[in-house]
């Protein structure tokens, strides 16, 4: 089954030759990085739940700057550029 154009649906298929075709690895990286942010967040809220409100507030800051560390690395620092 062949799209011929990325702007026409593909023959039975409903999906656009772009998607079909697009496939998106998660690398290992991304996922260690996200685990670790919710842990941390996780302890966070256990800290703010005892009395160790500083404490908490440091972990959720320290998750919060985990998790955006995942979300760019999802990204290569490969990008194809037009010659």
């Amino acid at each position: 089954m062949s799209c011929g154009s990325s702007s026409r649906l593909c023959a039975g298929s409903g999906a656009t030759a772009a998607t079909a075709v697009s496939v998106r690895r998660i690398r290992p990286l991304t996922l260690i990085l996200f685990a670790v942010a919710a842990v941390l967040l996780v302890i966070g809220v256990v800290f703010f739940a005892s009395s160790h409100p500083l404490r908490g507030g440091l972990l959720v800051v320290l998750a919060v700057v985990s998790a955006i560390g995942a979300w760019f690395s999802r990204y290569s620092s490969r990008t194809a550029r037009p010659r």
